[in-house]
């Protein structure tokens, strides 16, 4: 009896395996499983993908999708201290450039063992009276560790220090879906006539004014200051468009 009761279950096991696949074939709705290490809450938001519910993929897998709601929300924060300046003020965020067109101080090196352990987040004013994530009073800090962080209660949206692209306004620009693909394929642009220029610095600080312009307003799509890229995270990401250029651009 012992014999067959272990044929059983090892039958049962396989039926179990079949059906399975089968039922992963079909498409049909399986709990793999539940939000353990994804970012969700169980029951208040689930990863849903073909065939699927509550299911977790890979780290290197996981396609972050937000709606309006949550970008408008983000959008609507007030940060309670100061947002991260670049150091010094209009510093060149690439030695390489700085060098190149000696004009611009190089920014502060921030990369160091102990940095790559720090994280970013936001601590909120749990006095706020919010418990929706949205239009919240937050102060942007950068923790040694991760520990720290959880410890201080605040919400980690980044690995390394706190920077100028850090804060509410940029994040939720972050959180659009392609529309920075967009503009940093369209802003860069302007940096091809610099390109095929002497590389003058007038021709640079020209070319480098209306690509922070761009990156900004989104590629001119939004006239208010609030909803663009802030100047310091505009001016970045111009220069990162600058030394792509630099780097890649060989001319016609």
């Amino acid at each position: 009896s012992r014999r067959f009761s272990q044929f059983a279950i090892n039958t049962m096991m396989v039926l179990l395996s079949l059906l399975f696949c089968c039922l992963l074939k079909l498409g049909t709705p399986i709990l793999v499983q539940s939000c353990t290490d994804c970012w969700c809450v169980p029951g208040d938001g689930t990863f849903d993908s073909p065939g699927y519910s509550n299911f977790c993929p890979k780290l290197k897998k996981r396609e972050l999708v937000y709606d309006n709601e949550a970008i408008e929300g983000f959008l609507g924060h007030t940060d309670m201290g100061d947002f991260v300046s670049l150091e010094p003020p209009g510093c060149q965020p690439y030695p390489n450039l700085a060098s190149t067109l000696d004009q611009q101080d190089p920014c502060d090196p921030v990369t160091t063992k102990k940095a790559r352990k720090q994280v970013c987040g936001f601590k909120y004013n749990n006095t706020d009276g919010c418990v929706s994530g949205s239009n919240r009073f937050y102060e942007l800090k950068t923790y040694r560790n991760k520990i720290q962080a959880i410890e201080d209660g605040a919400v980690i949206t980044h690995t390394g220090r706190c920077g100028a692209c850090s804060n509410h306004q940029d994040l939720a620009n972050y959180m659009k879906p392609g529309v920075l693909d967009i503009v940093s394929a369209t802003c860069g642009l302007l940096f091809v006539d610099f390109m095929d220029s002497d590389l003058s610095l007038n021709d640079y600080a020209k070319t480098s004014a209306s690509a922070k312009l761009c990156f900004a307003t989104l590629n001119f799509t939004v006239t208010d200051p609030k909803l663009g890229l802030t100047p310091d995270c505009a001016h970045v990401w111009a220069s990162n468009s600058l030394n792509t250029a630099v780097n890649c651009w060989e001319g016609t």
